[in-house]
């Protein structure tokens, strides 16, 4: 029960972006599909209210790429998206593109982030559109990897608990 349990945390949720999503994304930077070799990845922690005095939620962080090199602070920039998407409910691209009004002091100018699921995470460090794109790899795959051990636990059958354990 131990493996299974949670169902997703950082483990796994790592676990479940090294083997389906950073193929993908080493694979386009490989072939200069994006436009530079390196970016940073927030997941944040999913079913975490948002409120203005928290700290970011972090699952986990992922960086591609030495930070040494990076023109710009695509941490920062990420994290920003992720918080964007966090305290409204939307991706990063739906609140710059059609709902500016929900913009705050300290919010990046730029688009990346998504929500599958109440899955959050935020991309930076190549185009709006394919850090996009990750992200929407990532959270997919966050789920997944949550589905597949919920699976496992149902495969128990009546030996599975009637509540998860606290």
């Amino acid at each position: 029960m131990r493996t299974l349990l949670p169902f997703i945390d950082a483990g796994k949720a790592r676990e479940a972006f090294m083997a389906f999503v950073l193929p993908g994304i080493m694979s386009a930077i490989a072939d200069v599909h994006v436009k530079r070799p390196h970016l940073h990845v927030v997941a944040l922690k999913p079913g975490v209210p948002y409120c203005q005095t928290d700290k970011l939620p972090v699952l986990f962080e992922h960086q591609v790429g030495n930070s040494a090199e990076w023109e710009w602070p695509y941490d920062k920039y990420a994290s920003g998206k992720a918080r964007i998407t966090w305290r409204t409910g939307l991706s990063s691209r739906d609140v710059l593109m059609t709902k500016p009004h929900l913009m705050e002091r300290g919010d990046p100018r730029y688009w990346g982030s998504a929500i599958i699921d109440g899955v959050i995470v935020g991309v930076s460090g190549v185009e709006p559109h394919f850090d996009e794109m990750f992200a929407r790899m990532a959270a997919a795959a966050i789920c997944a990897e949550a589905t597949h051990y919920a699976t496992l636990l149902s495969a128990l059958g009546d030996d599975a608990p009637d509540f998860l354990p606290i």
